[in-house]
């Protein structure tokens, strides 16, 4: 090779490796940004889009749509956690002994079971240790959380699990972020169970082994992480899966729509009330705000992304109305005021899965055992 070409291919290698370096450092920085900041997002989008549900955890159920799987041991991997999930012979999260003098069913949704922390830091859990030291008596906790569940599923999961096992107490755990619109909806949800995927849904879902890569990807960077936050957003017109959240935020801006969804959940209510006056058990009902309702610093980001109105939002207004709507016999324990004023001192939730941490879970478990009815 001649000498000019020599010389003008080093040069050609020279800049290439300070363009290359550059692009890299920016990327690092980039990344550190992404980690340290994260922009002004509602990151739990993600749990719609990139969340890969461990098929072996749950069983098709003629009328509540789904329940977990007996006799199972998975762990589930997410963009923020790795947790293992077992199951007993009755489909509860854990292995509860069969004995015990206080025996407390918690049955709700994802909140209650919690896949997001290890099986001893759920509130659950962390609740019967405490009990067990302060009474000086045998407290087993019996996790019957499910996915997905409004109030109607998870009182019909207690009447099952009151006909195989004794129990003391109950808390249910009303989440105010989807529960309405999931009890709303419940005929809805029946009927669509062994339909085929509509052709426009089928479309915007990703094939299994897609999804996964992209949730690996999401765990190592969270710029990409990040970037997959925005393109869900932009998509929210026409993705079914952000839509709901949308729907889910409505009940806290238009009454209207509030009041069309609380019959349906008051319903519930009332069933958990006869449930536990016809059983004698001693209940509870917890009611759990989503994440803007208790961090502020979320309140715009999570609003504006759906186009509603931040000032227009009152955030105690469901849990008024659920509160006015529940039985006598239950105690009601809105988790909002004192979850806020934790949060001043840590996050208590994730940020691309809507759920507690382990310091929300804890911080859950203070205020119930203090507050319910024991």
């Amino acid at each position: 090779m001649a000498p000019r070409n020599r010389t003008r291919l080093a040069s050609f290698g020279l800049r290439l490796s300070l363009v290359l370096g550059r692009l890299a450092v920016g990327l690092l920085l980039a990344e550190g940004l992404a980690r340290l900041l994260g922009p002004p997002l509602p990151g739990f989008v993600l749990d719609a889009t990139l969340t890969v549900y461990e098929p072996r955890l749950y069983t098709r159920h003629p009328t509540r749509i789904t329940t977990l799987s007996p006799h199972v041991d998975v762990t589930i991997q997410a963009i923020e956690y790795a947790t293992r999930v077992r199951t007993d012979r009755l489909g509860l999260r854990g292995a509860p002994p069969d004995h015990g003098d206080l025996r407390i069913a918690f049955i709700g949704d994802s909140f209650t079971l919690g896949v997001q922390v290890p099986e001893d830091q759920t509130f659950a859990e962390q609740i019967a240790a405490r009990l067990s030291r302060a009474t000086q008596r045998d407290t087993v906790a019996l996790n019957a959380g499910v996915d997905g569940y409004g109030v109607l599923q998870s009182v019909d999961r207690l009447e099952e699990l009151l006909r195989a096992t004794r129990l003391t107490h109950a808390v249910l755990t009303v989440y105010m972020g989807n529960d309405l619109r999931d009890d709303t909806r419940l005929d809805e949800r029946r009927a669509a169970m062994d339909q085929p995927p509509s052709p426009e849904a089928e479309a915007m879902l990703d094939p299994l082994d897609t999804m996964r890569r992209k949730s690996s990807w999401a765990r190592r960077s969270r710029l990409y992480a990040w970037i997959q936050v925005v393109r869900a957003v932009r998509a929210r017109s026409t993705d079914f899966r952000i839509q709901e959240y949308a729907d889910e935020l409505a009940v806290f801006v238009d009454p209207a729509a509030r009041d069309a969804q609380l019959p349906a959940t008051a319903r519930g209510l009332d069933r958990f009330g006869q449930v536990c006056h016809t059983h004698q058990l001693r209940c509870t009902v917890a009611l759990a705000p989503p994440a803007w309702v208790v961090d502020p610093s979320r309140r715009s980001a999570t609003l504006g992304a759906f186009d509603l109105p931040v000032d227009g939002a009152d955030p105690e207004s469901v849990a008024r109305a659920l509160t006015a709507a529940a039985p006598a016999n239950l105690t009601v324990v809105d988790l909002s005021a004192e979850l806020r004023s934790a949060r001043a001192s840590q996050p208590l939730y994730l940020t691309f899965d809507p759920h507690w941490n382990a310091a929300g879970h804890s911080v859950t478990a203070d205020i119930l055992t203090r507050e319910a009815r024991w």
